[in-house]
């Protein structure tokens, strides 16, 4: 949904300053989510990836509320993306406190 929120944000999207903080925001979020799988997957370290995830969400919700100004259904498509960091943060919460070599930094 975040492609579909990104492309409902841009046409939308009053100005040229508007157009670029969606490409920005969602920018932002692209390369937050390569960097979770990147540290989850590749370095094997879900405590790490678990530190990101703020971020991550956060790099969702902030679209969410700047984007409510101009495009409600933009910042409504992406309630499920929220819903599912929100799910898969708990997961990586599990695999951290699940594995006692990470579970000593939580």
């Amino acid at each position: 949904m975040p492609a579909a929120s990104a492309s409902v944000a841009w046409l939308k999207a009053p100005d040229g300053y508007s157009r670029r903080l969606v490409f920005g925001l969602f920018v932002v979020f692209g390369l937050l989510n390569i960097l979770w799988s990147f540290l989850f997957f590749t370095l094997k370290h879900p405590d790490w990836a678990l530190l990101e995830v703020g971020y991550l969400w956060l790099s969702i919700l902030l679209p969410m509320v700047l984007l409510y100004r101009f495009s409600t259904a933009a910042s409504l498509l992406l309630i499920p993306a929220l819903a599912w960091l929100t799910f898969a943060s708990a997961l990586n919460w599990a695999v951290v406190k699940l594995n006692p070599a990470f579970a000593c930094l939580f």
